[in-house]
Order: C-alpha cells, then structure tokens, then sequence
C-alpha cells in the first residue's frame, strides 16, 4: 500500500501538477490562458534549485543541454547580419542556426524551453552582448523582458483584454512591433 501511495506522489511530481490550483488562481487560469501551468513551472524551478540534494545535477543538465548550446551559437552568429537583422523576440525565444550563404540561407529556429530557456540560454547570449558592446541596455531590456513579456511574466493580462489592448495601442504584446506599419 505505501509503495502504491509513494508511486502516485511521485506521478505527480515528476512533471507540473496541473491540478494544483487555488480558487483564486483557478479563476486567474479561467481569464488568462496557461496562468497556472506558468506559475508551476516557476514553483518547479524554486523546488528543484532551492533542494541541495537535486540543484548540483540540475545545475549541470542545464548547463550542458541549455547554456553550453546557447553560447556555442551565440560565438556562431553574434558577427552574422542575418543574425542582427532577426527580431529580437526571436533572439529571446529560439536557438537560431543559419545555414547557407546569400539567397540560399535558412534561418532554423529551434525553441527554448520556457523558463529555462530564458534564463540559463537568453541571459548568458545577454551577458556575452555585453561583455562585447559595453551596452548596458542589453541587460536592462532583458530583465524588462522577463518581468514584463506576455510569455514569461507572472503578472497576467486576460486574453479578452489583449485584442483591445494591442488595438489601443498599436502593437503586438508579443513582438512589440507596430500592428499597422507608420506608413500606413
């Protein structure tokens, strides 16, 4: 019966447990979508670091399958401008690999995970930005990211809201790009 109870504890902890919400967080969840699984994944980022017995394995999977690849293709393209032209959501988000030359290049975008991606890939990219240019505005317009972006931030914005919101002001929450063009 215990190894039974300790198997079903273990189920459920081994990835995020979405069905562990609060009434207030369910009702966050109703209005804005993924609410509960982001803020899972922040607390399964505090449990798994702040646990001595897991952070040393955890630091070093993250470190050679997350900052190890984001540095090596951060040396691959920081000179590339087809890399400097790419947005800088891109940048935020993906693993950016170019292959080819002129006409012929393809830009392949692997995906980061979510928080980890941002924190243990984008920040060491930011940080070697830095370290090169002198420009702290490097580092500032990625904490501002990561309080502030609709993909990372805990502070939620109802999905009903959006639409009105970009409309209002005329750019996307998520590339923060103009929706309609100046010149138009």
């Amino acid at each position: 019966k215990q190894a039974v109870e300790r198997a079903g504890f273990e189920s459920r902890d081994i990835t995020l447990d979405f069905q562990k919400m609060g009434a207030k967080v369910g009702a966050w969840n109703a209005i804005s979508a993924f609410f509960n699984a982001r803020l899972q994944g922040y607390l399964k980022l505090y449990d798994t670091f702040t646990d001595p017995a897991r952070r040393n394995k955890a630091l070093y999977l993250v470190g050679a399958s997350i900052t190890l690849p984001s540095i090596l293709l951060w040396i691959s393209n920081h000179n590339d401008e087809r890399y400097k032209e790419l947005p800088e959501w891109q940048k935020n988000l993906f693993w950016i690999i170019i292959t080819g030359e002129g006409k012929d290049s393809i830009v392949w975008r692997i995906p980061k995970p979510f928080e980890l991606g941002f924190i243990f890939g984008t920040l060491p990219e930011k940080a070697l930005d830095f370290a090169l240019s002198k420009d702290p505005t490097s580092i500032k317009n990625f904490i501002k990211d990561l309080a502030l972006d609709n993909a990372t931030s805990v502070l939620p914005i109802p999905d009903i809201a959006k639409p009105f919101i970009e409309s209002f002001s005329n750019k996307s929450l998520f590339t923060k790009k103009p929706i309609v063009p100046r010149s138009l």
